[in-house]
């Protein structure tokens, strides 16, 4: 790899405050990741026939920061870490929009 590429994706890469994970996705994979989701949303509610798709919409950024931006500490594979963070929404009819398939 060319030290130019390195360079740019070095820059394109978010740092937690808590500083840099493996985990942590690269500025066009934010920027991707709420359509995926937004449509997983959709398709779950329509599956289902149960859910608020507009509130649901509504956090897809703010849960795609948090859970792939490097800022909430959380391991899919370990609910149960106490060194996790937790997340209280206190947002009415936001029932379907935990992200549970980090892929």
């Amino acid at each position: 790899m060319n030290t130019a590429v390195a360079s740019a994706e070095a820059e394109n890469r978010m740092v937690s405050p808590r500083g840099s994970s493996p985990s942590v996705s690269s500025v066009s994979t934010l920027i991707e990741k709420p359509g995926w989701l937004r449509k997983q949303l959709f398709e779950m509610v329509m599956r289902t026939k149960k859910g608020h798709v507009p509130s649901s919409f509504s956090i897809v950024e703010i849960l795609i920061a948090l859970f792939y931006g490097g800022i909430l500490r959380y391991q899919a594979g370990r609910p149960a870490d106490p060194r996790r963070d937790r997340i209280i929404v206190s947002k009415g009819h936001v029932g379907c929009r935990t992200p549970r398939n980090r892929s």
